[in-house]
């Protein structure tokens, strides 16, 4: 197995851990959700951070599933166009698109851990009830991004996935 072959496994493994964590927070969202309608409808008092927390849970969900779903492939392709292409161009293109790709998950990298950063140094602090320090939700993109970029330099050294 190549060097690169050994850390595309480690990363296609961290990118299905990280799917993992984001199924299971979606389930912890419907259960935060399930408890604060039951404490309001049979208790008359709700959970007053349902809102809060849901929110910050949904936006860890989007960011720790983008790499998995890149590997699944699972983003939103346009395939009439490529599907008509040799493959030879299939795979031109895919790796092409993969290094765009990774191009704007740098950016959004060093964008996200910017913002963290600023958050950190400032003890920037949430509006909401709870008056969580944003670093802590915004954790979350940090680490999204970054697998989103290392799942994308793999997938420039494989080549890209073009359709088939």
């Amino acid at each position: 197995m190549k060097w690169h072959e050994k850390i595309g496994h480690t990363v296609d493994r961290v990118s299905d851990a990280l799917g993992t964590v984001s199924a299971a927070l979606i389930l912890a969202i419907c259960g935060l959700i399930a408890v604060s309608v039951i404490m309001r409808y049979l208790f008359n008092s709700p959970y007053r951070h349902t809102e809060e927390v849901s929110s910050y849970l949904l936006v860890a969900v989007v960011f720790f599933g983008l790499a998995y779903t890149l590997k699944e492939r699972g983003h939103v392709r346009v395939e009439l166009v490529m599907l008509r292409l040799r493959p030879h161009i299939r795979r031109i293109l895919a790796r092409t698109t993969a290094a765009v790709g990774l191009v704007w998950a740098a950016v959004l990298l060093v964008g996200v851990t910017t913002l963290w950063q600023k958050y950190l140094v400032h003890g920037s602090e949430s509006y909401g009830l709870l008056h969580v320090p944003l670093w802590i939700p915004v954790t979350p993109l940090v680490i999204g991004a970054m697998t989103l970029l290392i799942q994308l330099v793999v997938e420039v050294f494989r080549g890209g996935q073009p359709p088939e």
